[in-house]
């Protein structure tokens, strides 16, 4: 996760952490609205498609809300081991988090029948003034503006994925730009990142997204790199995965 900063992978968190230093993700839910192309990894919903009446998009803004909740002792992004994963888990989608650049490997349990987000490279950019950003863009910010900054760390990024094994098909279709979103930093979270304000009104998100259909009983281990030239950010994540019955 890139932030400006977590895809955290969190960006103003991963693009700022790296403009800091270059600062520069009852019943089964139904999926509707598309349908899998052959070309696609049937493994992961088609992203045309919705989980729980939810768009990629959508959700991809929900995980960026959920991902700046918590203070950095507890941050699942943050999180080295896989111990803080299911902070905040809730619903028919869980969310795994991505990283800040390096190498991590998380162990993590989830239960059956759950969804998983996954930011394989991420960004987030906003508003808030007094930041610098890669493209030296003037504050106040427009929402063209943000989407520009944001979109500087994940074009042209080398990505790679796979589950138990087996690469992930298709990865430049899973490009997902989110809406105008909202959030509200944990206190901490946001000092830490030295954020003004705890409320974020105007933000926005875009990366390579993966939501991967819920996992068999059992273990599973799922790997992704990336990396961009442009900004010399990279990351190798492994999640071994524990889905109980």
């Amino acid at each position: 996760m890139m932030a400006r900063n977590p895809s955290l992978h969190l960006s103003r968190l991963a693009i700022r952490a790296a403009a800091i230093t270059l600062i520069i993700c009852t019943s089964l839910p139904a999926i509707g609205g598309g349908h899998d192309d052959h070309r696609r990894d049937h493994r992961i919903v088609n992203p045309n498609s919705r989980v729980d009446h939810r768009t990629y998009a959508e959700w991809t803004a929900a995980w960026w809300q959920w991902a700046t909740a918590f203070p950095p002792e507890i941050n699942p992004v943050i999180d080295d081991t896989g111990e803080d994963a299911a902070q905040g888990q809730s619903g028919p989608v869980w969310f795994l988090a991505g990283v800040f650049g390096g190498t991590t490997v998380r162990d993590v349990t989830i239960p059956a029948d759950k969804y998983l987000l996954l930011p394989i490279i991420n960004g987030e950019w906003d508003t808030v003034p007094g930041f610098t950003n890669p493209l030296g863009l003037p504050d106040p910010l427009s929402v063209q503006d943000i989407r520009r900054i944001v979109a500087f760390g994940v074009d042209g990024a080398e990505i790679f994925c796979e589950i138990d094994g087996r690469e992930v098909r298709n990865l430049s279709s899973y490009r997902v730009r989110s809406p105008v979103f909202s959030m509200n930093f944990d206190p901490d979270l946001g000092a830490a990142f030295g954020y003004p304000v705890q409320y974020i009104r105007t933000a926005v998100s875009d990366g390579y997204w993966l939501m991967i259909r819920p996992l068999s009983a059992g273990t599973h281990t799922i790997h992704f790199t990336a990396s961009n030239d442009s900004t010399g950010f990279s990351l190798d994540v492994t999640y071994n995965i524990t889905v109980s019955p």
